[in-house]
C-alpha cells in the first residue's frame, strides 16, 4: 500500500484545517510569551527551557508554514507537533509556577487536539504525558516527596486528564460517525438528483407557431417534479407535468417508475387519457397505500393548436385567450389522482390553442410558495406576472414569473418550482 504523505496534495483536497488551527494557536502562545517581559524577561532573558522551547516552536511553526504553502501534507508532522506543545505548556508551567501556581488545564488543549487528530488512542496516550510532565514540574517546582505528590496528582490530575482524553475521544469518534452518514446521505441525493435530472429533456423542441420556455428551479434536496415535452411522429407536441408526493429519494424512485409507464405509453401511440390509466395500472401497486402523483398529460396539434389534455389531480394550467388574463380557460377534466384507486376512469378534454394565445403550466412549487404574511402566491401571482409581460416571448413571460415568484417567497424553493410557458404566436403583420 502506497502512501502519498511526502508528496504534493496536487488535485487532492486539503481536509488539514485543525493543523492550521493548532499551528496558529501555537503561533499565538509564542508571541504572548514573547511580548511579557516582567516573566519571561523575552526570548534571550527567558529561563533556558523556556527559552529552548520558544526557538524550536518558532522554527517548527515556520516549517508547517512551508510545508502548506507549498502545497506539501503535514499530516506527518502531527506527533512532531504533539510534543513540541507538550513541552511548551510545560516550560510555561515552569515559568510561570510562582506568578499562577497551577497551569496544568492547559494539557487539556493538547489532549483534545490528541483526540481529534489520532482519535481515543492519540488522546490517552498524549493524557499519560502531560501527566507524567505535569508530575515532573510539580517535581521541580515544590520538591515534594516523590510518593506524597503522586498520591496527590492521582486524586485531582490523574483523573480529570484521563476524563477529557476519553470524553473527547468519544466525542471525536461520534462526531465522525455523523460525518460518515452526513457524506453517505449527501452521495445518495447527489444520485438521486442526477437520475432526476436525467429522466428531464436535454432539450426543448423547435416548434414553428409554438414559442416554448420552460424554467426548473429544483429545491435543495431531492424532489417530485418531472417534465416532459416532445414531439410525437403524428405532428403533435406532447406536453407532460408531474408531482410526485414524497420529495425524498422515496418519492424519486416512484417518479421514476411513472416516467417508465409514460415513455412505454408514448411508444404505445396512446391519447392521454389512455397514458393516463396507463400509467395508473403501473405503478398503483407501488404507491400503495399512502403515496400518489399529481399528473397532467396533453397532446398539441401544430397546425391546428388543438389540445387533447387530461388532468390527473393536476393543479390546472393556465390558458390565456388573446393576451388577455381576464379571458381565462383553465385546462381542468376532473380527473382523480394517479395512485388513488386502481381502476380510475380519465376523460380527455379538447381545448384549442388559437393565434396569440398563452398556455402556462406549472406545479405547486410555484403557486403555493407563501410570503410573510403567510399568503399564497397563486394563480393571481402566476396571472399578474403574466401581464406584466403580456406582449413578450415566451422566456420573457416565464422570467416574469420566476422574478415575482422569487420575491413573493419568504423560502426559496422548499419544493420543486416547474413553470413551461407555451404561446402561439399571432398573424403576421405586413408593413404596408
Amino acid at each position: 500500500m502506497s502512501s502519498d504523505f511526502g508528496r504534493p496534495l496536487e488535485a487532492r483536497e486539503r481536509v488539514e484545517d485543525t493543523d492550521i488551527i493548532v499551528a496558529l494557536i501555537r503561533a499565538a502562545v509564542i508571541i504572548a510569551l514573547l511580548v511579557v517581559p516582567p516573566d519571561t524577561r523575552g526570548l534571550l532573558n527567558a529561563p533556558p527551557f523556556m527559552q529552548a522551547m520558544l526557538i524550536i516552536g518558532i522554527l517548527f511553526t515556520f516549517l508547517l508554514a512551508t510545508l502548506f504553502f507549498a502545497n506539501y501534507s503535514m499530516h506527518p508532522y502531527r506527533p512532531v507537533a504533539l510534543l513540541i506543545d507538550l513541552m511548551l505548556v510545560t516550560a510555561i508551567t515552569l515559568t510561570f509556577s510562582e506568578s499562577w501556581r497551577d497551569l496544568s488545564q492547559i494539557y487539556y488543549v493538547v489532549v483534545i487536539t490528541g483526540a481529534i487528530w489520532y482519535r481515543r488512542g492519540g488522546a490517552i496516550i498524549t493524557a499519560v504525558l502531560a501527566i507524567v510532565l505535569s508530575f515532573a514540574v510539580e517535581r521541580i517546582t515544590t520538591g515534594y516527596d516523590c510518593w506524597v505528590l503522586a498520591a496527590e496528582l492521582s486524586f485531582a490530575r490523574v483523573p480529570l486528564l484521563l476524563l477529557v482524553a476519553f470524553i473527547s475521544g468519544y466525542l471525536v469518534r461520534a462526531r465522525d460517525a455523523e460525518r460518515a452518514l452526513n457524506i453517505e446521505i449527501d452521495h445518495e441525493l447527489r444520485l438521486a438528483r442526477r437520475l432526476q435530472s436525467a429522466m428531464l429533456p436535454d432539450h426543448i423542441p423547435e416548434v414553428g407557431e409554438l414559442d416554448i420556455s420552460i424554467s426548473f428551479r429544483p429545491a435543495r434536496y431531492v424532489g417530485g417534479d418531472l417534465y416532459s415535452i416532445r414531439m410525437l411522429d403524428e405532428g403533435r407536441l406532447l406536453v407532460v407535468l408531474a408531482d410526485m408526493a414524497g420529495k425524498s429519494v422515496y418519492g424519486l424512485v416512484h417518479l421514476s417508475a411513472l416516467n417508465s409507464h409514460l415513455i412505454a405509453a408514448v411508444h404505445e401511440g396512446l391519447s392521454p387519457a389512455q397514458m393516463a390509466v396507463r400509467i395508473n395500472r403501473g405503478i398503483y401497486p407501488a404507491l400503495q397505500p399512502d403515496s400518489y402523483a399529481a399528473l397532467f398529460i396533453a397532446t398539441i396539434e401544430i397546425a391546428t393548436g388543438k389540445i387533447e389534455f387530461v388532468n390527473c389531480g393536476h393543479l390546472p394550467p393556465l390558458l390565456i385567450r388573446g393576451g388577455d388574463v381576464e379571458n381565462l380557460v383553465e385546462l381542468s377534466s376532473g380527473g382523480i389522482l394517479i395512485g388513488a384507486i386502481e381502476d380510475p376512469d380519465y376523460n380527455m378534454v379538447t381545448e384549442h390553442l388559437e393565434r396569440g394565445d398563452i398556455a402556462v403550466f406549472y406545479t405547486d412549487g410555484i403557486s403555493e410558495v407563501r410570503n410573510n404574511n403567510g399568503e399564497q402566491f397563486g394563480t393571481s401571482g402566476v396571472l399578474q406576472a403574466v401581464e406584466a409581460a403580456i406582449d413578450e416571448d415566451a422566456a420573457t413571460i416565464a422570467q416574469s414569473i420566476i422574478t415575482a415568484h422569487e420575491a413573493f417567497s419568504v423560502a426559496r424553493y422548499n419544493d420543486d418550482a416547474t413553470l413551461i410557458v407555451l404561446c402561439r404566436r399571432g398573424p403576421e403583420t405586413s408593413d404596408d
